[in-house]
């Protein structure tokens, strides 16, 4: 098959018109390799063996691509070319390129994620473990970086946000603010032993007008089916089932 000329396209590419074969594609590197430019025809089994090698760069090229938009896991990229190449043996040779030209690389992702959830969100180190190890990467490697920074300095983050939590409260009781701030962070990731100490030096207390708010709220829901001592007994335990002192229950339904 006679070559008739080449004419660049973007990324790096040129497309090759034949004389009696359809157009073809090429990246530049498997042109040069082959000194394309000097040859004036191609063997249809060759230029067959070229398209192989080009979808390879393809793949190659895009995945780099996609890299560069923000750092990938292995397990991602292999996600990825999955969904562009249904040919396992063309994903694998990308990754391991990939991995030769330190594109792919472990303890690079895993310390870059780590610093970055340490600053730029509130998780703590178990929930920054989790979703790791989803992410595919080895426990043992995670725990290498995660486990050697100072973890005083989730300490203070902890410290920071049990702090803001009880400034904001307006809608719990002390004990019932404990109880949430203790679920909440432990789900964020941090460690029970830790959230309990931080949560025992703060100074929690009932914002004053809530048992009167919650009073009203139960009162208005109960009188409607209810009346004299068992209309008090029922609000006196609904109080005291969200947390609020038995004696302060009784005081509030007696006052008013």
């Amino acid at each position: 098959m006679k070559i008739q000329k080449f004419i660049k396209q973007k990324d790096n590419r040129y497309k090759i018109k034949f004389d009696d074969y359809e157009d073809v594609i090429f990246y530049d590197d498997l042109i040069i390799k082959y000194n394309l430019l000097a040859h004036k025809e191609i063997e249809e089994k060759q230029l067959e063996e070229y398209i192989k090698e080009n979808v390879e760069l393809e793949a190659y090229y895009k995945s780099i691509k996609y890299i560069n938009k923000k750092i990938r896991t292995e397990k991602e990229i292999k996600n990825y070319l999955y969904r562009l190449y249904d040919d396992s043996k063309i994903v694998n040779k990308t990754v391991d390129k990939l991995k030769d030209n330190g594109y792919i690389n472990a303890e690079k992702y895993i310390k870059a994620y780590i610093n970055d959830k340490i600053h730029l969100t509130n998780d703590g180190p178990y929930k920054i473990q989790r979703n790791l190890l989803d992410l595919g990467f080895d426990k043992e490697m995670i725990d290498e970086y995660l486990w050697s920074i100072d973890q005083d300095i989730f300490y203070e983050k902890l410290v920071k946000l049990v702090d803001k939590r009880v400034r904001a409260n307006t809608h719990y009781n002390a004990m019932k603010l404990k109880e949430k701030i203790c679920y909440d962070l432990s789900n964020l990731g941090y460690e029970k032993s830790s959230i309990i100490d931080v949560v025992n030096e703060s100074e929690i207390e009932t914002p004053d007008d809530l048992i009167e708010k919650e009073y009203l709220k139960i009162k208005r829901r109960y009188e409607k089916k209810y009346e004299g001592y068992d209309l008090e007994a029922r609000i006196i335990s609904a109080l005291v089932s969200r947390g609020f002192n038995y004696n302060d229950a009784k005081d509030i339904v007696k006052n008013n």
